[in-house]
């Protein structure tokens, strides 16, 4: 009850500032429908709170998600966008942008793709990754990462660099071609977490981002007994296994942006009960 809250204050805090510019109705909607769910979490469960909201076409979405507080949010927050004829949800200020907890994939992806592109990097060449496997763009491998894997591919005739220095002079990729290669990985990636981790609908929307990038690293689907932990619900455990881990250890002796990454992640997978406890 208390995000509804506390989701409702922060809304009403953006609505006053941007009133100004809406047409009365508007604004009296908005007021009445802030008021009407705020006056209701104080008394009663979330499900006596949506009975109150007066706006027809938000009633059985609201009734639908009765059960979690995080969906409700997000589904007040787009009926707000409705009401204020605004296009996109970014346009709301980051800091109270609803976040649901079942995200589509094109919001997660949205979400997800600076996450990625500053992990892994975005280059028009080909390159080796730290296994010497050739990659290019936003962390795609090519094929297996074989030479002939790239010599079969799209990417034959493209630049080639070991180490910086070029081997093989060549096209440079568009950025359209960066973009598709990194959205095809990006659904690829997708159905593997949520292949690879049974209780993805009901883990925290940080967490699922945080098995996102292990995914798209490897490691998720190479460390079964951290999957086998976190399935049972032994965050903490899991989060020390993921960490138990060759790649982890070298990435530390060597100084390399990798252990970091992992520790971001295995940070998030120990979090997720304290995202539990606080719903």
């Amino acid at each position: 009850m208390q995000q509804v809250l506390v989701f409702v204050a922060q809304l009403n805090s953006w609505v006053k500032n941007n009133m100004a510019r809406r047409p009365p109705t508007r604004r009296n909607a908005i007021d009445d429908m802030l008021a009407n769910v705020t006056r209701s979490a104080n008394e009663d469960p979330i499900l006596n709170a949506l009975n109150s909201v007066s706006a027809d076409p938000l009633q059985s979405a609201l009734t639908r998600n009765s059960r979690q507080p995080q969906g409700v949010l997000d589904t007040l927050g787009q009926s707000l966008i409705g009401l204020f004829n605004l296009q996109q949800p970014q346009q709301f200020p980051e800091e109270i942008t609803p976040m649901s907890e079942e995200f589509s994939k094109k919001s997660f992806f949205d979400h997800i793709k600076p996450t990625i592109a500053r992990n892994e990097g975005k280059r028009d060449y080909i390159y080796q990754d730290t296994k010497g496997k050739w990659t290019t763009g936003v962390g795609h491998l090519i094929g297996d990462g074989s030479l002939k894997s790239l010599n079969n591919s799209p990417f034959s005739d493209v630049e080639r660099r070991v180490r910086g220095a070029v081997v093989q002079k060549g096209r440079r990729l568009t950025e359209d071609e960066i973009d598709k290669t990194l959205e095809g990985d990006l659904n690829r990636i997708y159905d593997s977490a949520v292949r690879l981790t049974p209780n993805w609908n009901t883990v925290s929307n940080e967490t699922k981002e945080a098995i996102f990038d292990a995914t798209f690293r490897g490691d998720w689907g190479l460390s079964k007994n951290t999957r086998k932990l976190f399935a049972a619900g032994k965050f903490g455990e899991a989060a020390t296994e993921f960490l138990d881990n060759d790649d982890y250890r070298k990435s530390k002796r060597e100084n390399t942006g990798i252990w970091k990454r992992m520790e971001r992640i295995a940070k998030a997978i120990n979090d997720e009960q304290l995202y539990r406890d606080r719903r």
